[in-house]
């Protein structure tokens, strides 16, 4: 974690346009984004659904992040909220005007900047890998739900 328990790792994540026969669970419906080897070689992202999975209870339910005219949509535990908006608030700023570092490029401001489109404006979910308890934010309530599901 860089500080404050703010995530270092942030995986990004496109929606399928197809669900995948072959794949179970959140791998039929979503697909990471390769970002390097700390997530996919060192166990991070097994680590970090395996936490979710095991944390999960009846007070997780989704919860809408606005900032101005952006939003997503929160999936975790509730204490993660204040750590997800202040994520979400300072990748909409301008990279130069950013307070927060991550390890890879998030591509939140460009998938929210419809004038800045580029290679990054392509996600759909953002998954907090590294904090205390891992979280997901989604732009479309619809994903947010269908995580839920095969959570």
């Amino acid at each position: 974690m860089a500080h404050s328990g703010i995530p270092d790792l942030i995986q990004r994540i496109k929606r399928r346009n197809y669900t995948s026969e072959s794949q179970k669970g959140f791998d039929r419906i979503f697909e990471l984004d390769y970002m390097g080897s700390a997530e996919f070689e060192f166990g991070t992202i097994p680590q970090a659904l395996k936490a979710m999975r095991a944390n999960k209870d009846k007070e997780w339910i989704i919860r809408t992040i606005q900032t101005g005219p952006s939003v997503c949509y929160f999936v975790g535990a509730p204490g993660m909220m204040n750590i997800a908006i202040q994520v979400f608030e300072d990748e909409l700023k301008e990279r130069a005007d950013r307070k927060l570092r991550h390890k890879e490029r998030t591509g939140i401001y460009e998938s929210y900047n419809p004038s800045k489109q580029n290679e990054y404006s392509r996600y759909d979910a953002w998954w907090a890998l590294d904090c205390e308890m891992p979280f997901f934010l989604f732009k479309d309530k619809k994903h947010a739900k269908e995580f839920m599901e095969v959570l």
